[in-house]
């Protein structure tokens, strides 16, 4: 079954924690992590590869939980437990653009709608 976009951005809104699972490593805007990130909500991501452009924002999300699937299962267990045990909020906008490849690698127009 399909959903309207407006519902699915309704349904992201109120989730408590959103997931994303890597691509591999290219030199494209990684649009769905922006996208993401924009709801400034806690976010798992899971990758398999050290090139992947949405290390680059993620690297620097305050409120991330990055698990390398090529890493000790048993340690990306704790490392899960741990993020999900921990307070979340939500991030301010102005908390955001504070970190330099969100401020300066962001187009104007994404900027405006992850202030909303």
């Amino acid at each position: 079954n399909y959903i309207s976009r407006d519902e699915l951005n309704d349904r992201l809104s109120n989730c408590y924690m959103l997931l994303t699972i890597g691509n591999k490593g290219s030199d494209q805007m990684p649009s769905k992590t922006v996208e993401y990130i924009g709801y400034r909500k806690p976010i798992l991501f899971f990758y398999a590869d050290d090139n992947d452009t949405s290390l680059r924002y993620f690297n620097n999300y305050p409120d991330v939980c990055k698990i390398d699937v090529r890493e000790d299962l048993l340690a990306n267990s704790h490392k899960l437990a741990a993020f999900i045990n921990n307070a979340h909020g939500v991030i301010t906008y102005e908390e955001l653009m504070k970190v330099k490849v969100f401020r300066d690698s962001t187009p104007e127009r994404t900027k405006e709608i992850i202030r909303i």
